[in-house]
């Protein structure tokens, strides 16, 4: 199958059933790229790349709101020019990463548990760690230190720092392109917004042909060939 931007994709498995596509249902027989729960590009051309936490000054700001008559305060910590990292309040808190690739920079909000499903699909599909050098990133809540934030950020930075090192063309694996909205030539890659789908994002393209042949003597049959 060909990709509508470039490079082949290689579908592993898909998610919905076969009786989901069936062509009764008025639906297509063909998957969108969303419904495949895992893909590989056949060629990847990402060029120079870089991805690092990134750090700047931040601000508490309190935020007010009123709920059942009760005057509630939240205090959020603030990235300038950014989203909210965390609030007090929040099981989440959020780290930005600046993604450095084809002359361009971008910056995305992930959460601890979105790095280690990162590394775990980095070793599943492209690298071994013995060369990776990567470390495995334990459960948040397995961090020793009173300074857990600083500990995590020291772990980040360093994972961040060596995976810009070894990234290159083997990282074929669409969910790890996803997760740092690159498409396969080291585009960013827009996320779709609901069933608005902008463009230089990824998708699945297929054909069904079908070629006739008619018998032309009492000693032919006549028969069609099809190819998807």
């Amino acid at each position: 199958m060909e990709s509508s931007r470039g490079g082949s994709i290689r579908i592993q498995r898909l998610t919905a059933p076969a009786s989901s596509s069936s062509p009764a249902d008025g639906r297509s027989r063909f998957p969108k790229l969303d419904e495949c729960a895992h893909f590989h590009y056949e060629q990847v051309e990402l060029g120079p790349f870089q991805a690092l936490l990134r750090t700047r000054r931040l601000l508490k700001v309190l935020r007010w709101g009123k709920g059942s008559g009760i005057v509630v305060v939240k205090v959020c910590l603030y990235d300038e020019e950014l989203k909210p990292l965390a609030c007090e309040d929040s099981e989440n808190k959020w780290w930005h990463v600046a993604v450095t690739s084809q002359g361009k920079t971008w910056v995305l909000r992930r959460s601890y548990e979105n790095f280690c499903m990162l590394d775990q699909q980095l070793h599943r599909c492209i690298y071994d760690r013995k060369f990776s050098g990567l470390q495995e990133l334990p459960p948040e809540d397995n961090i020793p230190g009173d300074k857990q934030e600083e500990s995590v950020r020291s772990l980040l930075t360093e994972y961040l720092s060596r995976f810009s090192q070894i990234a290159g063309n083997l990282i074929n694996c669409g969910p790890v392109l996803n997760w740092l909205e690159l498409d396969n030539r080291g585009r960013r890659l827009l996320v779709p917004d609901g069933d608005n789908c902008p463009i230089n994002t990824p998708a699945v393209a297929a054909a069904y042909s079908v070629k006739r042949y008619t018998a032309q003597a009492g000693d032919e049959i006549s028969f069609e060939a099809s190819t998807a």
